[in-house]
C-alpha cells in the first residue's frame, strides 16, 4: 500500500480539476479552504493539522449538500464533495482510510466533469 501522503496529493489533484465548476455556482471558498488544509496536512503532517483538515472538511461536505439543494445541477455539489473528499484524506488516520477518500474524490470530480460537459 502507498502511503497517506500519496493519497492525499491524488484527492487535492482530483478536487483541483474541478474547483473551478463549484465556483462558478457559488463564490465561497468553502472548498477551496478544504483543498488548502488538505496541502497544508501534506506539506507539514501534524496532527494539528490533520484535525485543521478534517474540519474543512466537514465544512465542505455541508457547502456540497447545500449545492445539490439548491440547484437542480448537482455537478456544482459533486466537484465540493471532491475538495471535501481531498480534506477527509488528510484528515484520515492511517493509508488506507486516505486511500478510501482519494477514490471518493476521484468519482467526485469524474462526475462534476461529466456533467460540466453536458
Amino acid at each position: 500500500m502507498k502511503s497517506k501522503a500519496y493519497y492525499v496529493a491524488k484527492a487535492i489533484k482530483s478536487a483541483e480539476l474541478v474547483s473551478h465548476i463549484y465556483e462558478a455556482y457559488d463564490r465561497s471558498n468553502t472548498p477551496q479552504k478544504a483543498i488548502a488544509a488538505a496541502k497544508a496536512w501534506l506539506k507539514s503532517p501534524t496532527e494539528a493539522n490533520r484535525k485543521k483538515a478534517s474540519v474543512a472538511a466537514y465544512a465542505a461536505y455541508a457547502a456540497a449538500a447545500a449545492a445539490g439543494a439548491a440547484t437542480h445541477d448537482a455537478y456544482d455539489a459533486y466537484a465540493a464533495y471532491a475538495a471535501a473528499d481531498a480534506a477527509y484524506a488528510a484528515g484520515a488516520v492511517d493509508a488506507a482510510a486516505a486511500d478510501f477518500y482519494a477514490a471518493y474524490a476521484a468519482a467526485a470530480a469524474d462526475a462534476a466533469d461529466a456533467g460540466a460537459d453536458d
